[in-house]
């Protein structure tokens, strides 16, 4: 089937007035503005069009999104060094039909990335902070609001906070009665106070086989 092209196959000739099959065109994706002409630039495929135009529109922070990060003890390394590795081209490892390579953070998005130079805006937590009694999800939950909370102090100074969810916490991205998700509820606790937070999880981020294709 030809790229961009929604095939809808109808019931056998006679079952219905329509055709046999109609063939529907996906609506291209806008994304950021064309240089000379200013329109907006429009592709099928998400991937290759953010290549070719950028994003939709110019990140708020100007030319930098300064990252703050929480992960737990002893990951803090592990995740400075994925996050500078995002400046480096990688080609795609599966998927090579629709993926396509990654050139580097700052020429996809046209901004850079930068971590922040305080200690003050990286924090980590105990790995037992599951164990500190009662529910487990809920403890993970609170420990990191209390960091976000913490991090509100140094706003200045960052645009992001990067968590990374350690292999270990995996069982706890859903509570326990699974009707709640982690990372839902992160979110939807500091989207008032205009706060982003962009989670990464270390069984794929993280892993050196998922790198190029997560």
């Amino acid at each position: 089937m030809e790229a961009g092209v929604t095939e809808v196959q109808a019931a056998r000739p006679g079952d219905s007035a329509m055709p046999a099959h109609v063939r529907i065109a996906e609506a291209p994706l806008l994304f950021g503005r064309v240089p000379g002409d200013g329109c907006r630039g429009e592709h099928i495929h998400p991937l290759l069009g953010l290549l070719e135009f950028g994003p939709y529109s110019p990140f708020p922070t100007g030319e930098v999104v300064r990252a703050a990060t929480i992960c737990m003890d002893g990951q803090q390394q592990r995740l400075f060094g994925f996050l500078k590795r995002l400046h480096d081209p990688v080609s795609a490892s599966d998927r090579k039909s629709y993926m396509p390579d990654f050139v580097g953070f700052e020429e996809i998005f046209r901004v850079r990335l930068a971590g922040v130079a305080d200690a003050d805006c990286h924090l980590s937590l105990p790995a037992d902070v599951t164990a500190q009694g009662g529910d487990a999800h809920e403890n993970v939950h609170d420990a990191l609001l209390r960091c976000i909370h913490q991090l509100r102090a140094q706003r200045d100074k960052w645009d992001v906070i990067v968590i990374l969810l350690p292999t270990v916490w995996e069982g706890l991205r859903k509570s326990s009665d699974g009707s709640f998700e982690l990372h839902d509820r992160i979110k939807a606790a500091v989207a008032s106070l205009g706060i982003p937070i962009q989670f990464l999880r270390e069984s794929s981020a993280l892993t050196p086989a998922q790198w190029g294709s997560k």
